[in-house]
C-alpha cells in the first residue's frame, strides 16, 4: 500500500524496554516499505516512559518517520488510525510452547513453580488486553488493520476482538506468536532464536502488506481468525479462536488459508485451550468484581 501521504501508524507498547528493534525496522521501512513515510503513534499507559521513548525515535532521525505522537487513548492524537500494531511483552521462554499449555482447561493452578509462572503470565495478558480497550474508545477502527505482536498473541487477539468489535473481519485482525514459526522454519531453528521475534515479525508483515510472498517456497503463518459455529449458535458468541495457519496472498492485506496444506491439530488444541481458560478466567474476574461491587453498600449499612 505505497503512498506519498504519511501513514498513521499506532503502535500500542505494553513494555517499553521490548521495542527497540521493532521501531528500528519501522523507521528503515522494513515493515511499510521503503517509500512509505510514517506517523508513529506510541500508545502507552505510563506516559513519563512513553515520552522518553518518543524522544528516542526522534532523536534517531529514521527517514521515513516523520513525526512522534504519544498518547493513552486514540483519540487523544487527534489522528485516524491507519494500522494497529500491538506489541506484547516477553512472557514465554525459549522451548515454553513446547510445555504443556499455559493453563488447563479449567484454569486450576497446580503448585508448581511453571504452572504458576504460567498463570501469570496469562493474567497479565488478560489485565493488559483489558487495559488496552480504553485505548479504542471514541475510535472508529472498523476498516483499519490491526495486528498482534508478541508471546500469546493468539490468544491475546481472541481477548482484545471480543472487548473491542466481536465483528472484526476475518482478514481485519492478525496475530504473530513469538513462540511459533512463522516464516518456515522448523520448531527447532526458531525456537533457537537464529532470526530475532521482532525481525520475524516484520518479515511476515512486510508480506501482508504488499500481499506479495517472499519466497513462494516457504509457507508464511499469520494468526487468523476462526469462529467456532457451534459457539455461535449457543452463546451468540462470534469473537472465534486465532490460530497460526499458512496463507496465500490475494492483494495487500488481503489474504486466505492456504488449502494445500495440513492442519497441525495439535497446535489447534493448544490454542484452544488456552483461549477458552483466558476467556474463563476473564469471566470469574467479572464475577468476583461484580460480587465485590454488590457487598461494599453493606459493608457501611450499618453507619
Amino acid at each position: 500500500m505505497p503512498s506519498n501521504k504519511d501513514l498513521n501508524v499506532f503502535l500500542c507498547v505494553e513494555n517499553v524496554d521490548n521495542c527497540d528493534i521493532l521501531l528500528h525496522q519501522l523507521g528503515n521501512g522494513e515493515v511499510f516499505g521503503p517509500n512509505q513515510n510514517l506517523r508513529l503513534v506510541l500508545q502507552g499507559f505510563e506516559q513519563n516512559q512513553l515520552e522518553g521513548l518518543g524522544w528516542d525515535v526522534q532523536d534517531c532521525a529514521f527517514p521515513l518517520i516523520s513525526g512522534v505522537t504519544t498518547c493513552t487513548t486514540f483519540a487523544d492524537s487527534g489522528l485516524n488510525p491507519g494500522a494497529i500494531m500491538v506489541l506484547l511483552s516477553d512472557r514465554m521462554s525459549n522451548g515454553d510452547n513446547q510445555k504443556k499449555s499455559v493453563l488447563n482447561s479449567n484454569s486450576s493452578l497446580s503448585n508448581q513453580d511453571g504452572d504458576h509462572q504460567r498463570f501469570k503470565n496469562v493474567l497479565g495478558l488478560i489485565q493488559y488486553t483489558k487495559s488496552l480497550t480504553t485505548a479504542f474508545d471514541g475510535c472508529s477502527v472498523d476498516n483499519t488493520p490491526i495486528v498482534i505482536l508478541g508471546d500469546l498473541a493468539n490468544t491475546a487477539a481472541s481477548l482484545l476482538s471480543s472487548h473491542v468489535s466481536p465483528s472484526f473481519g476475518a482478514s481485519q485482525m492478525i496475530a504473530l506468536d513469538g513462540t511459533e514459526a512463522i516464516l518456515g522454519e522448523t520448531k527447532s531453528t526458531s525456537s533457537k532464536g537464529h532470526m530475532s521475534k521482532a525481525v520475524r515479525f516484520c518479515h511476515a508483515l512486510r508480506q501482508w502488506w504488499n500481499g506479495q510472498q517472499a519466497h513462494p517456497d516457504k509457507k508464511t503463518r499469520l494468526g487468523t481468525r476462526f469462529i467456532d459455529n457451534k459457539q455461535l449458535r449457543a452463546k451468540g458468541n462470534s469473537t472465534g479462536y486465532f490460530f497460526s495457519a499458512p496463507v496465500e496472498f490475494s492483494g495487500p492485506a488481503a489474504f486466505s488459508a492456504r488449502l494445500d496444506c495440513d492442519i497441525d491439530l495439535s497446535h489447534v488444541a493448544k490454542i484452544k485451550a488456552e483461549t477458552d481458560a483466558a476467556h474463563a478466567l476473564v469471566a470469574k474476574l467479572g464475577e468476583f468484581q461484580q460480587k465485590q461491587e454488590q457487598s461494599s453498600p453493606c459493608q457501611f449499612a450499618h453507619l
